[in-house]
């Protein structure tokens, strides 16, 4: 029985100038090889990725057999008949370590001109008061929904 693992992530890389890429990636974190009863089977095991960063991550146990030289070959040409697939478990994997701090290039106000007339006056006026910060790459240091809060 093997233990399979699907996600997608962003990719900065900084050697694009349209910004970061969405790769997908998957991985069999381990396979265990003993018998199990016919309806349960416990996984134990840990799913190493080698950095900290976020990942949703979606595992699927898959379970074949270790006699597949025996089964005639009309058996084991299609895969479904020798393989069976668990239903699909998505796990949030949190990072496990602060992302850097941010670099900030620039920052611009943000506001809009309104205008109004009545027959005797016109009035323009001001609304806004909010920022706008430009933040250097590469971003998603720290996984797929890194968010910056003020």
């Amino acid at each position: 029985m093997a233990l399979e693992a699907e996600w997608t992530e962003q990719i900065d890389g900084l050697t694009r100038d349209d910004g970061p890429t969405i790769r997908s990636a998957g991985a069999k974190p381990f396979e265990i090889q003993q018998a199990i009863s016919h309806d349960a089977a416990i996984l134990a095991g840990r799913h190493e990725f080698h950095d900290t960063k976020y990942r949703k991550v979606t595992y699927q146990a898959v379970a074949t057999t270790r006699f597949r030289e025996y089964f005639p070959e009309n058996v084991t040409n299609d895969q479904n008949n020798i393989t069976r697939r668990s239903p699909d478990v998505t796990v949030d994997v949190p990072n496990a370590a602060p992302p850097p701090a941010p670099k900030v290039l620039y920052v611009l106000p943000t506001f809009v001109w309104e205008k109004s007339s009545d027959s005797a006056w016109q009035t323009c006026s001001r609304r806004g008061g909010g920022l706008r910060v430009y933040l250097d790459r590469p971003w998603y240091s720290s996984g797929d929904g890194e968010l910056m809060t003020i």
